[in-house]
């Protein structure tokens, strides 16, 4: 029996819930498990994909990071969300460091799985412990895909490093990067989210920007074509916040109300059907969402009331 919810539903308290996610409609890659040469268990890519490095495809990035513990120890700040990332080992955190007077500052650090470049420490060798992504220490935020990792500064640029080959970095080209990079010139990106494949990103006037792999229309610019460098969606300056799973986009208004967009084949969207959708369509017409979270195809939204709704899949 399928229990995948295509609408919003009121979350409750059922007993265990089991966390199997499923990609779309990308087959899931078996991963088998080898000791690199430094001595670090590392995920590689199964028979039938050897040759050319294949993108991995995890059951569930997301779930990894929930089930990571939360990290307070000494100097490194809690891994929330997106924060701290998960896939194959590797993991990204900021650092706080106190002095006299006390000071807070940002450096990222990064270990584990590292063949498209992802950890950014200038190579493509894995790292068993960590290691510092180059010396800077401005640093606000990160996101990370598959194998792609975006890097937000506090400054407002916005810089990228990792697996390309959808145009998921930004840079106008489909090379992979083993270092940050700069997206574009400019200063003003306030926040930024990473699917898969794609990356979202919100400028300081509201305005909400995509690039990168777009088969099933998760970039909302209507068609359904690959991009590899930003481009608006639509032309509206109220987006709030953005949530982004496997392939799939919400983002919530400043008015309250709630869109999606992209994959939908387990009704993560929200909009009552399974349709996927290549431009932003709103989720119901209550203008009362206050957060939005996405898993791999699922989607959580909480109301001005407090309560918990949920759609999408759910086996």
């Amino acid at each position: 029996m399928n229990d995948d919810v295509k609408s919003p539903q009121q979350a409750v308290n059922s007993g265990t819930v089991e966390k199997n996610i499923a990609p779309e409609s990308d087959s899931v890659q078996n991963v088998s498990h080898g000791n690199h040469e430094d001595g670090a268990t590392i995920a590689t890519p199964s028979p039938e994909n050897s040759g050319k490095p294949q993108e991995p495809h995890p059951v569930s990035r997301r779930d990894l990071v929930s089930s990571i513990p939360k990290v307070a120890l000494g100097s490194w700040l809690a891994m929330e969300g997106d924060q701290g990332l998960a896939f194959s080992n590797m993991m990204l955190f900021k650092k706080k460091k106190t002095a006299q007077p006390p000071t807070e500052i940002y450096g990222i650090w990064g270990f584990g799985w590292n063949i498209f470049g992802q950890l950014g420490v200038g190579s493509t060798t894995n790292r068993s412990s960590p290691v510092q992504v180059g010396n800077l220490t401005s640093w606000a935020e990160l996101a990370g895909g598959r194998g792609h990792t975006l890097g937000r500064r506090t400054d407002g640029t916005l810089w990228a490093f990792g697996a390309n080959s959808y145009g998921q970095l930004g840079m106008g080209d489909i090379s992979s990067r083993n270092s940050p990079v700069q997206v574009g010139n400019l200063s003003s990106w306030a926040e930024v989210a990473a699917g898969d494949n794609h990356t979202l990103g919100r400028r300081t006037d509201w305005t909400l920007w995509a690039f990168g792999r777009n088969q099933y229309g998760q970039l909302a610019v209507v068609d359904t074509a690959n991009r590899s460098s930003p481009v608006q969606v639509g032309n509206l300056s109220s987006w709030a916040e953005l949530a982004v799973g496997s392939n799939h986009t919400l983002c919530r208004r400043t008015d309250g109300t709630l869109w999606a967009f992209g994959a939908n084949a387990y009704g993560q969207l929200g909009v009552g059907s399974r349709t996927d959708r290549s431009s932003p369509v709103q989720v119901g017409n209550l203008s009362s969402w206050t957060e939005v979270a996405a898993g791999a195809s699922y989607t959580h939204g909480r109301r001005t009331d407090g309560t918990l709704w949920a759609f999408g899949y759910n086996t």
